[in-house]
């Protein structure tokens, strides 16, 4: 991830620890170069020198020190009262001190995009990887596959990105944020005012305490999705990826081949076709990778491609088998899922989990010119 220089000045000296540790603690710490100043004059002291930064985040007492500032980053007030409403053009913004930390961030990195569209540094040094999870028929269990694969790279300290583009998506059964807000303004600004949309995925964007995952909360709105065009949707997934934010971009697609599909196709690093345990799965599989250029619109290898086969019992049949699908890897069949489960079931079943996570480096590899890399 690119890193962005902070500096943070408060007199308050809590206030400044906890935030060191949140930053340490989480996976922040590969996004910010973070300076912390509980003194006025060694922070006026350290400007003097000539310190780089991007954004310098003050409270009042600190306010003077802007007089130094002399344009080399962004300026932004760390207010004590909560903000009715920020002006698009205010030239320095204010962050509401006294709120969960990730939002803060999040609002100070809308604000530093909002006024720096322009920004560069961005896109040259990503490391972003994006994921689809796909599969030719409904109720093979994809969504539950994304899920789990986000959650398993939660846990190995990724930060993640979710996105789900399903025309009924189910994003509410798994994910519970705070903020109240949906995020369907996101098309909006995908459409008319693309200039601004890295500083409203920012703002938009709603954050699963439980399972450490950021996402969109979009309702279900199948007639955004199917309007949007190619271009717009490859820009969004451009836009998640450049941003340096996340390791991994992991999206939930539609079983359909309108142009949102295609889109997604295109942008991803690694296509993960999920195939469930019978042989009209295999079939479908095997026409769809037979005329994957007509129908998805790109031409992708065969090594962009990784199929796992879900609710394996053990055996694949000889009617599957002469498909020939290179599979890479399979998941256990679990019969208590054949019932209504809770989300913590479908997330937290020892056999599934560790079969996924022994999966969880094929599905992570890296491919370079025929080259694997870890």
């Amino acid at each position: 991830m690119s890193q962005l220089h902070l500096i943070l000045a408060s007199a308050d000296t809590l206030y400044l620890k906890s935030f060191a540790e949140y930053i340490v603690s989480s996976t922040n710490k590969a996004r910010f170069d973070v300076k912390l100043f509980s003194n006025k004059s060694n922070l006026e002291r350290y400007i003097q020198q000539g310190a780089r930064y991007d954004i310098l985040l003050l409270e009042p007492a600190f306010y003077e020190v802007t007089k130094l500032e002399a344009g080399r980053g962004m300026t932004m007030f760390l207010a004590e009262e909560p903000i009715a409403g920020q002006k698009e053009d205010e030239d320095t913004p204010e962050i509401f001190k006294y709120q969960p930390l990730n939002r803060l961030l999040s609002d100070m990195l809308a604000a530093f995009y909002e006024k720096r569209s322009d920004y560069k540094h961005l896109a040259t040094a990503a490391q972003t990887k994006v994921l689809s999870v796909y599969s030719p028929a409904g109720g093979v269990g994809k969504t539950t596959l994304a899920i789990n694969i986000c959650k398993q790279l939660a846990t190995a300290g990724k930060k993640i990105f979710y996105l789900n583009m399903e025309l009924f998506n189910t994003t509410s059964l798994y994910f519970a944020s705070p903020e109240d807000n949906p995020s369907l303004q996101i098309f909006y600004y995908l459409k008319a005012r693309t200039n601004q949309l890295l500083a409203k995925i920012e703002g938009l964007k709603k954050y699963c305490t439980e399972l450490d995952i950021y996402y969109f909360d979009l309702l279900p709105n199948p007639t955004e999705l199917i309007e949007s065009s190619k271009e717009e949707i490859e820009k969004l997934i451009r836009a998640l990826a450049e941003a340096g934010e996340y390791d991994y971009v992991v999206i939930d697609l539609d079983s359909s081949l309108y142009e949102f599909t295609k889109a997604a196709f295109s942008k991803s690093d690694r296509l993960i076709w999920l195939l469930n345990n019978d042989v009209q799965s295999f079939c479908k599989t095997k026409q769809g990778l037979e005329m994957q250029e007509e129908l998805f619109g790109c031409d992708k290898k065969l090594d962009d491609f990784l199929f796992i086969v879900n609710r394996f019992g053990g055996q694949l049949s000889e009617a599957q088998q002469q498909y020939d699908i290179p599979v890479r890897a399979y998941l256990p069949f679990v019969p208590e899922w054949t019932e209504a489960v809770e989300k913590n079931e479908l997330l937290h079943h020892p056999v599934f989990s560790k079969e996924l996570g022994a999966a969880m480096a094929i599905i992570t590899e890296a491919r370079q010119e025929g080259v694997l890399f870890d």
